[in-house]
């Protein structure tokens, strides 16, 4: 909830995605003009560079965004809060609203992940959707079940992979991923391998091989 004394108050906002977006909209219905705060050189946070293109079309997303700064927002991009600058915001405003998301990544198991060609997969698909020009070749094994492994895999396929296979340490049943995602993964061509688990890397400089161990339920 956002406390003020009255709708001429001064509200920050940090963190431009769907959250921080969502707190400005709302703001603005209630008369306020928002300042938000965001590290990223435009807004949406993990719609932008986490959601392939495939599924949200960048227009949509930038006329989405454009309607609700023109609502009357403030933008302060390209700036990523450091300790410092935290610790003036309540000086400074009179209300602040953390929006900074609470995605947190799993470590990769096995040993050898410091291997060239291991990468997270929220970081495979900033390099995508963000900086762009990603090209891969041969084949690609993507660890998980879940959206962000299905947004990889089917983004792998878009940037030159081969062969991309899902291995998944439990079966399809239990799969977090939406069922409609996994549907279309399999109808681009993506292979999945269940019960299967990895255990370690295998490669000089660069991972050449996943070794991936049968497990049960």
């Amino acid at each position: 909830a956002v406390a003020v004394a009255s709708r001429s108050g001064r509200v920050a906002i940090v963190g431009g995605g769907p959250a921080g977006l969502a707190a400005a909209y709302r703001l603005t219905q209630l008369g306020f003009r928002p300042t938000l705060f965001d590290a990223e050189a435009a807004l949406g946070g993990v719609l932008r560079t986490g959601i392939p293109t495939y599924r949200l079309p960048r227009d949509v997303l930038d006329r989405e965004v454009l309607a609700i700064v023109a609502r009357g927002v403030d933008l302060r991009l390209g700036q990523r809060l450091d300790r410092e600058v935290m610790s003036r915001l309540p000086r400074d405003f009179d209300a602040v609203i953390l929006a900074t998301g609470l995605q947190s990544l799993r470590d990769v198991d096995g040993p050898r992940t410091e291997l060239a060609g291991v990468e997270q997969g929220i970081h495979f698909l900033r390099r995508v959707n963000v900086e762009g020009d990603v090209r891969l070749s041969g084949r690609v094994v993507v660890l998980g079940g879940g959206n962000t492994a299905m947004d990889c895999a089917r983004s792998a396929l878009r940037v030159g992979a081969e062969r991309v296979t899902v291995a998944y340490r439990r079966t399809r049943d239990e799969m977090p991923a939406i069922r409609e995602e996994v549907d279309e993964a399999m109808a681009e061509g993506v292979a999945f391998e269940f019960l299967r688990a990895p255990i370690g890397y295998e490669g000089e400089g660069r991972v050449r091989a996943v070794a991936l161990a049968e497990v049960d339920l």
